[in-house]
């Protein structure tokens, strides 16, 4: 009579249990790991938001001035400069709005959130605003001078705003921007070099070379001259005849 219990409920118990065994099974059933993937993939943080505005305003900021430079510089070397920043900027900002769109973030308008920030952003439309008005070698002179102090405010900040963001897709790419402005950095450093050694050769076939170890096309072009012909001013004073 036991065996024959047995055998009775032996259906009702596999009942029970298929469905246990199917959901341990179920490859549609999410997983813990599967959760957190999907929670990273999620709408970003207010915080994440505000540093992927930021940066995206630091490439449309690099797009703009330099444009003005490919048009306004004197220098054929400053201008193919001025199209390497650009390409690489409009690269950058393409994967900022690609990364954005990926996790469903609109990107907001950068706020300045202390006293230094909104003096950066001040300083910052002033010289575009001086920078507009200018051309030929003060232009050059000018424009190199924005892009050095400029890149390495950035670059001085990127590894802190890396360590703030809470996704780790955005702080690998804010990290990978740092040795691109490091390298447009260099690249404007070196022109400012040529430009005090080689006077009185601007645009005249002098060749610009990138930095040591780099290879950007973008560096060749014709030397220049940062300096004006102040120098005929300094000449001597004519000599006195004695009566």
């Amino acid at each position: 009579m036991r065996t024959m219990s047995l055998v009775r409920w032996a259906p009702l118990a596999l009942l029970l249990v298929a469905p246990l065994a199917y959901g341990q099974n179920d490859p549609n059933q999410s997983t813990p790991s599967d959760q957190s993937a999907n929670a990273s993939a999620g709408k970003l943080s207010d915080a994440d938001a505000q540093l992927l505005a930021h940066y995206h305003d630091v490439a449309q900021a690099q797009i703009s001035l330099s444009q003005m430079a490919s048009k306004q510089a004197k220098s054929s070397a400053v201008k193919n400069y001025a199209k390497q920043v650009v390409d690489d900027a409009k690269s950058t900002d393409r994967q900022l709005q690609a990364f954005a769109k990926r996790h469903n973030t609109k990107i907001p308008k950068a706020s300045a959130a202390t006293d230094t920030e909104q003096s950066q952003q001040k300083d910052m439309q002033d010289m575009m605003n001086r920078l507009k008005s200018m051309k030929g070698a003060e232009f050059d002179r000018e424009y190199l001078l924005t892009q050095v102090a400029d890149i390495d405010r950035e670059t001085s900040m990127i590894d802190a705003n890396a360590g703030k963001a809470q996704n780790t897709e955005l702080a690998q790419m804010i990290r990978d921007m740092k040795p691109v402005m490091q390298r447009h950095a260099d690249m404007a450093r070196d022109l400012q070099q040529q430009m005090t050694q080689q006077p009185g050769q601007q645009g005249q076939g002098q060749q610009a070379q990138p930095p040591q170890g780099q290879s950007q096309g973008g560096m060749q072009g014709q030397g220049q001259n940062p300096s004006s012909n102040d120098s005929s001013s300094g000449g001597e004073m004519p000599q006195q005849h004695k009566q």
